[in-house]
This record gives structure tokens, sequence and C-alpha cells, in this order.
């Protein structure tokens, strides 16, 4: 059996092509991908977001999903999934 590489998009690609390619990479990477270098710093950050993103996995639905560790998001954040999650 063959397996088929996907090609990388161009720089200037739509997002929509890249977030396919990602998709792609890491179902062939098992669902999950490691962005942090050798020391385990993440070496992506969104500058948007002002968020560093360790890793990247798919969701159930093979949705592409950055994973940000909490302690990267407000206090008032972190106060409401505490909130959501007592039972």
């Amino acid at each position: 059996m063959e397996i088929s590489k996907t090609i990388k998009p161009e720089e200037n690609a739509e997002v929509s092509e890249m977030l396919g390619y990602v998709m792609g990479q890491l179902k062939h990477n098992g669902g999950k991908w490691d962005l942090t270098d050798d020391a385990g710093k993440p070496v992506i950050f969104d500058a948007e977001k002002n968020v560093y993103i360790p890793d990247i996995m798919l969701s159930k639905d093979c949705i592409p999903c950055a994973v940000i560790p909490l302690g990267y998001f407000e206090d008032d954040t972190i106060r409401a999934i505490v909130e959501i999650i007592s039972l």
C-alpha cells in the first residue's frame, strides 16, 4: 500500500488550505504534535491572543486544536473554569 504525501501549501495559501494540511500532518503523526524546543519551551506565539501554543492535536471530530496550558490564561478565566467543573 502506497502512502500519499500531502504537499505543503504555499506561504500565501488560503488559511483553509493550511488547516487542511495541518489536519493531514496530525493524522499522519498519530493526532498530536509537540510544538516545543528541546528544553520544553513553546516555539509558537500567537500575538493576537498573546499566548504560547506548546501542542496541537486533533479533536474527536478531527479538527486541529491548540492545547494551551491554563496557566497562560487570566486569573478570572481560571476561576470561571473552577466554578464550572466544581460539582
